[in-house]
């Protein structure tokens, strides 16, 4: 079996066991430990792929926010106004960060050693998503990891479309983020 595919294999497994702790005792509860126990080998294998608990957990995180990426096509709607499909946008990403918000805590408000950027591209590599059925503005959105920058490329889409200033995108896009932090605190505490 070629290396590569012998990689992925097992980081698919880690995650597969690192996921089923998640689900059922919480992003808190994974330990290197746990996930070795799980999937029988020495803890000593996980750090062969992974450089530490975070970048193990960020990966489980990123495995539910893919379930927000695909239930996104549920919500948007591209006959319709790029303004709809920004409130719907927010309603399916609110809606999974109020089914997982210890997930969306930790993926947008973690303390990384590394950008999430490069977590993000990593997993990617891996995990490709599909996004056959989506425009290109949410395309965009979606690959990259910053909340404010998420909203601006949808707040740059209306502008564009002569539907918002572009003096008040930053005001907008502030108050979003704002609103949108306030709510996970609050589920998050």
């Amino acid at each position: 079996m070629e290396k590569n595919v012998y990689k992925v294999m097992m980081i698919k497994n880690f995650i597969k066991a690192s996921n089923e702790i998640l689900v059922n005792e919480g992003v808190e509860a994974i330990t290197i430990r746990k996930v070795a126990s799980m999937v029988s080998v020495n803890s000593a294998t996980i750090y062969n792929h992974f450089e530490n608990v975070e970048h193990l957990k960020i990966f489980s995180c990123l495995s539910c926010l893919d379930e927000y990426i695909k239930n996104l096509t549920n919500y948007i709607d591209d006959n319709k106004d790029i303004i709809y499909n920004y409130k719907k946008v927010w309603e399916c990403f609110i809606d999974h960060t109020i089914e997982n918000v210890d997930v969306f805590y930790v993926l947008f408000f973690n303390k990384l050693q590394k950008d999430i950027d490069e977590y993000l591209k990593q997993y990617y590599e891996i995990f490709p998503i599909h996004l056959d059925s989506i425009n290109s503005s949410i395309i965009t959105m979606l690959y990259n990891s910053s909340l404010e920058k998420r909203n601006e490329i949808l707040l740059l889409e209306m502008y564009k479309n002569n539907l918002i200033k572009k003096e008040k995108i930053e005001w907008v896009n502030d108050l979003s983020i704002f609103c949108y932090e306030s709510i996970l605190h609050r589920l998050y505490k």
